[in-house]
């Protein structure tokens, strides 16, 4: 998930995801996971996800087939991660 979350974090990540609305078992561990925030004071969660079809398989990138489909997703943050997540707030311009 966050490359800077240490394991016994992991939990609470898994719960703070979930929390907001977001499957975990789809966000890629590659990509940061980040909070942005909109000029309006808005907070949006950034993260990268897997792209799945209808069946809620894992499509294949065509460009590499050894790499699966990524697309970056943002939904609101709706709860606050914990102070142990680490998760970088960035301001949007």
């Amino acid at each position: 998930m966050a490359p800077s979350t240490t394991p016994p974090a992991r939990p609470a990540l898994l719960d703070w995801l979930r929390a907001n609305g977001i499957d975990p078992n789809h966000v890629t561990e590659e990509s940061p996971i980040t909070i942005s925030v909109t000029p309006a004071g808005q907070r949006l969660i950034n993260y990268t996800e897997f792209v799945r079809d209808e069946d809620g398989n894992v499509l294949v990138n065509a460009a590499d087939s050894d790499l699966c489909s990524r697309e970056k997703r943002t939904v609101p943050c709706v709860v606050e991660p914990g102070p142990e997540l680490r998760i970088a707030v960035v301001k949007r311009a």
